[in-house]
């Protein structure tokens, strides 16, 4: 039977569980031609979001354009791909569709031409970074252009959408901010979407009342599925596989999907990750002996130790380049569950002082090894991935 848990990949809006409320925000976004910050940590299934609503508005009519700047190493590699995938949406001749993309873009000069052989559009600016105020001037210029575009698509909505958004600010500083501020506010005809994983800065970008996105647009908080309905959404596709006994009532099928939860932290990523081994594991155990193929509680905690065990090399590597007060203060994570870590009793406990400990959580997090979660007023810290913190039990001191 084939695996019903998928992860790993950006996930279609069929596989998505229960991100109705989200999925249509970023809906009207689009359909309104507004402005909203996505905001979310990793393995919360935002990038698996923007791509549902993408395709979803593509195939209404809608042209969307979406990217990830993680894989740009430079912001004109960013600005050209707009340049040649607005050429590549629009519709009408090559002569007329090159025509317009130099008219809409004029102020980059771009050189636009259409691959026959590999049925692609290549472009080539013609204005440098420095010309531009900097590359910040680039993008600036391209999403003017690109208002330009969505400005004279009568029949057609437009919609940008750039995940990872906080890549292009960090080396650029407040000025860059400031220049996108001033040409997105006034634009009327385009949507956007930025999203983030880096939360804590995109939170306060937009709701800091000094810094230039401030009510910018919406804010849209990605965060953890109802656990009643994700537990429901695993015991569903378990008992659609015959892994779950059917002499267990259903308090012990809750109770066993809630504990796939607990040791996935809740964290989308990693419970599908979990979810996907114990259904592959219970499959091979059906070939040989169908009546012991049953989820338990013995075979989930046998299962994440596997899964920990064969990242183990990724997770040494990890641990063996961090200073040692880093590794305490992983481990002081670990012990008291993310909260109150600069009390006196932690810091005497793993003997570094409040300041220090307070470092190195910022390192940590910078790192991406950690994160800040805020809830009701407190600030707790949890693992980016938290098969990493069962890993530290298992193999730490």
């Amino acid at each position: 039977m084939e695996n019903p848990f998928e992860f790993g990949r950006e996930l279609g809006l069929h596989d998505l569980v229960n991100r109705i409320a989200e999925l249509e925000e970023l809906h009207q976004t689009i359909e309104t031609g507004g402005k909203l910050f996505v905001i979310g940590p990793r393995r919360y299934g935002k990038t698996s979001l923007l791509k549902s609503v993408a395709e979803k508005a593509a195939e209404e009519g809608k042209i969307i354009l979406r990217y990830n700047s993680e894989a740009f190493a430079e912001i004109d590699g960013l600005v050209k791909k707009i340049v040649e995938d607005s050429a590549r949406l629009l519709k009408g001749s090559v002569e007329k569709t090159g025509e317009q993309i130099k008219r809409y873009f004029k102020s980059l000069r771009p050189e636009i031409s259409f691959s026959v052989t590999q049925s692609e559009w290549k472009s080539s600016i013609g204005v440098s970074a420095s010309a531009s105020s900097g590359n910040i001037g680039l993008l600036v210029d391209a999403l003017n252009g690109l208002e330009e575009l969505a400005s004279e698509q009568t029949n057609k909505k437009v919609a940008l959408i750039i995940d990872e958004f906080q890549d292009i600010l960090i080396s650029q500083g407040l000025t860059a901010e400031k220049q996108i501020r001033s040409a997105i506010q006034t634009h009327k005809h385009t949507a956007y979407i930025f999203a983030g994983s880096k939360t804590r800065m995109l939170t306060e970008m937009t709701t800091d009342a000094s810094r230039p996105f401030y009510r910018l647009g919406k804010l849209l908080f990605i965060g953890e599925l109802p656990r009643t309905e994700f537990s429901r959404f695993l015991s569903d596709k378990f008992i659609f596989g015959g892994f779950l006994s059917p002499k267990s009532d259903e308090n012990e099928r809750r109770d066993l999907t809630l504990k796939i939860l607990d040791l996935a932290e809740d964290v989308p990523y990693n419970v599908q990750m979990l979810a996907h081994s114990l259904w592959n594991r219970l499959l091979q155990i059906k070939v040989g002996a169908p009546e012991k193929a049953y989820l338990s509680p013995n075979m989930i905690d046998e299962t994440l130790e596997r899964i920990v065990s064969q990242n183990d090399p990724f997770y040494t590597q990890v641990w063996n380049n961090l200073t040692a007060i880093q590794k305490k203060t992983l481990s002081a994570v670990v012990g008291e569950n993310g909260q109150n870590l600069q009390s006196k009793k932690v810091t005497r406990e793993i003997g570094v002082s409040p300041s220090s400990l307070g470092r190195a959580l910022e390192s940590l997090t910078k790192q991406d090894i950690l994160r800040q979660a805020e809830n009701k007023g407190s600030i707790k810290y949890r693992f980016e991935d938290p098969f990493f913190a069962h890993w530290i039990r298992l193999f730490t001191n």
